[in-house]
């Protein structure tokens, strides 16, 4: 007999729904069913499409999640700014890296059950809230570069958003070559280039 679900506020369940929803979407897809999502999160069917009345808002609302960096920042926000530079890369590497492989694996889905979310008919909408996500991330990263601002070849946001396009040619599936597959070749790049310091160029 299923033990009876302790009652919660709606946005606490809905986030313990998310919680269970992200990695079993991950692994089945759109094949998922309530079902496996209710009995991972230890609730009745009838709890969930109380919180989600279909799964399509389900799957939506984790696609919206994903692609939402706000936990990302606040991550990279709590790297500690006194650790040296390549100590803070790494760091920033493996927190960019991680959002980078959970975009990644949503998009099969998104393709699968189309734009049809609350903006998904309106594609300025969508590239507004592309546009803003990409800002949040830039500006995040941007701030843990800071303590070398004057170190930097580069405007702090051109290094910015040159991070954070060489984690997504390391990390994504579809992009990704070998070479990349070790972050410290990339803090290596990105602090020194590809050529030894005294074979620069003046």
């Amino acid at each position: 007999m299923r033990t009876r679900a302790k009652p919660l506020p709606a946005d606490e369940r809905r986030a313990q729904i998310m919680a269970v929803a992200k990695p079993l979407i991950r692994e089945h897809g759109i094949n998922v069913t309530t079902r496996q999502i209710a009995d991972a999160a230890g609730l009745a069917e009838g709890t969930l499409f109380r919180i989600f009345p279909t799964k399509s808002d389900l799957l939506h609302a984790v696609i919206a999640s994903t692609f939402d960096p706000s936990d990302t920042c606040d991550a990279i926000d709590h790297i500690d700014h006194e650790l040296d530079l390549p100590d803070r890369l790494a760091e920033l590497i493996d927190i960019l890296t991680e959002h980078v492989t959970e975009v990644a694996a949503v998009f099969p889905l998104l393709r699968e059950i189309g734009h049809s979310g609350p903006d998904g008919h309106d594609p300025h909408r969508l590239r507004e809230h592309q546009h803003e996500h990409q800002r949040m991330l830039t500006t995040a990263v941007a701030d843990i570069l800071k303590p070398d601002a004057d170190r930097l070849r580069v405007p702090l946001t051109d290094a910015a958003a040159f991070v954070q396009s060489s984690v997504l040619l390391m990390s994504h599936p579809m992009m990704k070559h070998g070479c990349m597959d070790n972050p410290d070749n990339l803090i290596t790049v990105l602090l020194y280039g590809i050529v030894h310091a005294s074979e620069e160029t003046s």
